[in-house]
């Protein structure tokens, strides 16, 4: 059985089109089951799919946030496999066919992911509203270092691509439910460090991650206080780091002080004060870093610094 969990709060005209991809017809030959963990709404979501979608169990979670609801599902799941599914992104039809025998298979791996893109909609998918596509590469077994190397530089899976055996899930604790925000950048890196094993197969069939005007995800940064959240876990996954016996290694230490140092590079203009924290974090992890680039830049950052390259690359614009 594959349990699919999926936290929603006020998600009344989206969540239809959601469960609609995970009916059992798009999904033949896999034994679903679909908790809905409602975190408070104040419209009428739960009466809405009780009434049009009986055989989704629905739960409700006082509003304590996304990660709290996730793991209210997870402690009710039974099946062997989890999929942690926004209230307004899809699975493609098929999409467990050859993913679930893959994990069948192979009792070594901890989840499996797929291909994945972008649609723009607030209603439902159609070809013409697909956007962009993939950029998160198809990595086979035995590539669990460079999926940390990724996580730790800023570079992430959508949480609704991976399918994850639920026993490791439950081994460390499901989501951290202190977190505001990057709660499923720190499991996937949490569960990285406590040796999960990542596969990639590409079979055709795709999840698919809505954007579109009617909210704003709630997950992302857009506030003082939520910056200050993603620099405060970066900090833990420093000291998490520096207690990792194997992952002592600076190319770590580099990876992370790489995703601080392209946040100030993001952030310096529009908020200057908290882009600095970034940046004296970088320096204090690792430095100096190699914000990558064309020759010209690479050979500006040689002669004078990332940090002088950057402005100086900025003011030429």
């Amino acid at each position: 059985m594959v349990s699919i969990i999926i936290p929603t709060y006020n998600r009344r005209n989206l969540v239809r089109y959601t469960l609609n991809s995970v009916d059992k017809k798009h999904h033949p030959g896999i034994d679903l089951e679909v908790i809905l963990v409602d975190d408070g709404s104040t419209d009428d979501t739960i009466s809405f799919v009780k009434e049009h979608y009986p055989n989704v169990i629905v739960m409700s979670s006082p509003k304590k946030g996304a990660p709290y609801a996730r793991n209210a599902g997870l402690a009710a799941a039974k099946g062997k496999y989890v999929v942690y599914l926004d209230s307004d992104d899809l699975l493609g039809p098929g999409i467990f066919e050859k993913k679930i025998p893959l994990l069948e298979n192979d009792d070594s791996l901890t989840a499996c992911y797929g291909d994945y893109q972008y649609f723009r909609s607030d209603t439902e998918l159609t070809e013409d509203r697909l956007i962009s596509s993939r950029k998160y590469p198809l990595l086979g077994k035995g590539n669990d270092e460079v999926h940390l190397l990724n996580y730790l530089a800023g570079r992430y899976l959508p949480p609704l691509n991976i399918i994850w055996r639920k026993s490791f899930l439950e081994t460390i604790g499901g989501h951290d439910v202190t977190l505001v925000i990057n709660q499923d950048v720190e499991l996937v890196i949490r569960a990285l460090l406590k040796g999960a094993k990542f596969e990639a197969i590409q079979d055709g069939t795709k999840a698919y991650i809505r954007t579109h005007s009617i909210d704003a995800r709630v997950g992302s940064a857009s506030t003082d206080d939520k910056w200050q959240h993603i620099l405060d876990l970066r900090r833990k996954l420093f000291v998490s780091l520096k207690n990792s016996p194997q992952h002592q290694d600076k190319k770590y230490y580099n990876a992370l002080s790489l995703y601080l140092f392209t946040t100030w590079q993001s952030l310096r203009k529009v908020n200057p004060a908290m882009s600095e924290q970034f940046l004296a974090l970088s320096k204090e992890l690792y430095w100096p870093v190699d914000p990558g680039g064309a020759a010209p830049f690479k050979l500006m950052v040689k002669i004078l610094g990332p940090v002088n390259a950057v402005k100086l690359k900025q003011l030429l614009k």
